[in-house]
């Protein structure tokens, strides 16, 4: 589990992450190689290994990072948006993602809604007045093959992450969790600051 509270120690955490995953992939395929070699001469029971190896390269690269968190302070609670990309251009559907909450002692997990174009500005949107608290909307900004907006489907694109929290105010602490069927769990924590801006940064 990663925990990012300051932004000093984002783009270092960052930059070990990727190290740190490069290399396990590293020593994952070697060792699948010898394992499959061994096991084939042996016993000709070669597929798990292979297939193990396979499964933890498909967590690792399924794998979300959040790169910047903003709020912005609404009649009814908070509006959230976070800047999502992918560490690999591997596909993975916006209905295998679901988006882990805790705040206070609320705990709740939200599931996507709709993909939006933007224009204009982020947190004065129309489609914040349909969304509620239950689902998280999905505002892609880079998406060369349109993937995300017409198939639902993450490929190396960069977007948005946006919901609203009603029980959070300035001062409380929460973290997020992205879920998937592979892939790890990046998991970052936050409190939010004490700002004279309607928006403001979080993360």
């Amino acid at each position: 589990m990663m925990k990012f509270i300051t932004a000093d120690n984002r783009g270092f955490s960052s930059a070990i992450t990727l190290l740190t995953i490069f290399m396990i992939i590293g020593a994952l395929s070697t060792i699948g190689s010898v394992m499959y070699t061994e096991l084939d001469q042996k016993d000709g029971f070669f597929q798990l290994p292979e297939n193990e190896t396979e499964k933890i390269l498909d967590d690792i690269t399924s794998y979300l990072m959040v790169e910047e968190g903003y709020a912005c302070i609404c009649e009814d609670g908070m509006k959230i948006a976070l800047l999502v990309k992918p560490v690999f251009d591997t596909e993975i559907s916006l209905a295998d993602i679901n988006l882990q909450v805790a705040e206070k002692d609320c705990l709740k997990v939200l599931k996507v809604g709709d993909v939006h174009e933007l224009k204009g500005s982020l947190f004065d949107a129309e489609f914040w007045k349909d969304m509620g608290y239950n689902t998280f909307a999905v505002i892609p900004v880079l998406d060369r093959d349109n993937s995300l907006l017409s198939k639902e489907l993450i490929n190396g694109d960069i977007f948005f992450v946006t919901f609203q929290l009603d029980d959070i105010k300035m001062g409380d602490t929460a973290s997020f969790s992205f879920l998937t069927p592979h892939g790890s769990c990046m998991n970052i924590e936050i409190q939010i600051p004490f700002s004279t801006s309607s928006v403001f940064r979080i993360y």
